[in-house]
């Protein structure tokens, strides 16, 4: 009898607590592909015409994402100034999507909530003192 009550008692559903848990990971994935959209749309609407290499728009997202992976795999390039501004505003930006990104993995599922006692912002869910 008492299996039968485990097994008709009401719990909840473990995917409804996954988006709460991983919801700074998310935002940050979210955030990311954001950027590369962005960039990708940068990219191919200032250099459609003016460089030879970026003739469609797959070849706008294959330079931004080997820029940003700092791959920079060379075989499309920008090459006068305003490419090279572009080409500087990919890297220097992108290294804050990634860095959040691996933060919010480093940091795990942690509660969001300022304690009255330490003050700290984060802390486990299952912590029971400071």
């Amino acid at each position: 009898m008492a299996v039968l009550h485990v097994l008709l008692e009401p719990r909840e559903h473990a995917m409804s607590t996954w988006p709460h848990r991983n919801a700074l990971v998310i935002s940050n994935v979210v955030n990311l592909i954001v950027f590369v959209f962005f960039m990708t749309a940068l990219v191919f609407v200032t250099r459609v015409n003016h460089n030879r290499e970026i003739r469609s728009y797959p070849e706008a997202p294959y330079f931004t994402v080997g820029t940003l992976t700092t791959v920079g795999l060379g075989v499309v390039t920008l090459p006068d100034t305003v490419g090279r501004l572009i080409t500087i505003a990919i890297m220097v930006l992108g290294l804050t999507p990634f860095l959040e990104l691996i933060r919010a993995i480093a940091i795990g599922d942690k509660m969001r909530w300022p304690c009255p006692a330490c003050g700290l912002p984060l802390h486990d869910r299952d912590a029971a003192y400071c």
